[in-house]
């Protein structure tokens, strides 16, 4: 489970974690480098490309343990998160599924030239 943009684990994401594992699922919740409690520097850097290969990570460690049933793998994510795992089910074909929260619909968001966070990006 990840957060949309400038978003980290400590800041909601629990309470969907804790919900999913209450009813039966392992739940893997995580901060993007250079966000929240992860490493990298600078902080607060927003890369799609580095956030897809996070998740990509963050699946291959899950997939790693035992305990976790390979065959119904979903990936969850919100808003810009959401974009993210739009691309990473379309193209990981070993997935169950994958929940979108509101994500942006392109991977070439609208207006993301304009963006404040533009300067910030790599």
């Amino acid at each position: 489970m990840a957060h949309g943009i400038g978003g980290i684990k400590a800041a909601g994401l629990a309470p969907f974690a804790e919900f999913f594992a209450n009813n039966g699922f392992a739940a893997l919740v995580f901060d993007y480098r250079h966000w929240g409690r992860s490493g990298g520097t600078p902080r607060d850097l927003l890369s799609i490309r580095r956030q897809r290969e996070d998740y990509r990570t963050a699946l291959a460690w899950a997939r790693g343990h035992d305990s976790i049933d390979n065959d119904r793998l979903f990936i969850w994510g919100t808003s810009f998160a959401g974009m993210h795992i739009l691309e990473i089910a379309a193209t990981d074909p070993a997935l169950a599924g994958a929940i979108a929260q509101c994500p942006p619909s392109s991977t070439a968001w609208p207006g993301w030239e304009m963006s404040p966070y533009r300067a910030r990006c790599a």
